[in-house]
């Protein structure tokens, strides 16, 4: 979609539009800083002797925000969002570049500061850690 598209739709000029949101991508990605930073509070705050992957689990797994709506218009919207990024290699690199910006942002909550039990119960326990890079020293 055009920018000039977004700023019609909005009603003021594409400058406008680039003042608030350097890169077209800027403008799909523009909640994520929000996420990241509840993401890493929900991973610090973690009650004592529960693992960083476990307080990831519970956080990514939880609904909110647009996420829990279960409207239908919602839901198409999500839907239309997802297929353009899936179709969009410039918005595939800015979501690698994000997640590597979280790996990099989780290592110091992960870093063995509590316990993290010996071995997962489930599969769904280990794969955060996994993922994440969070592993016991």
């Amino acid at each position: 979609m055009p920018v000039a598209d977004v700023a019609r739709a909005a009603e003021v000029s594409e400058a406008t539009v680039f003042n608030y949101f350097p890169t077209k991508e800027d403008l799909v990605f523009q909640g994520m800083e929000a996420f990241e930073a509840e993401l890493l509070q929900a991973v610090r705050d973690r009650p004592a002797g529960e693992s960083a992957a476990a307080a990831f689990g519970r956080f990514v797994t939880e609904a909110r925000g647009v996420l829990a709506a279960e409207d239908e218009q919602t839901a198409a919207h999500l839907l239309g969002v997802t297929r353009m990024i899936a179709d969009s290699p410039a918005l595939q690199v800015r979501l690698r570049e994000i997640f590597a910006r979280y790996t990099a942002s989780l290592a110091a909550p992960c870093s063995p500061r509590r316990p993290v039990p010996a071995r997962p119960t489930s599969r769904r326990a280990w794969w955060p850690r996994r993922w994440w890079g969070c592993r016991r020293s």
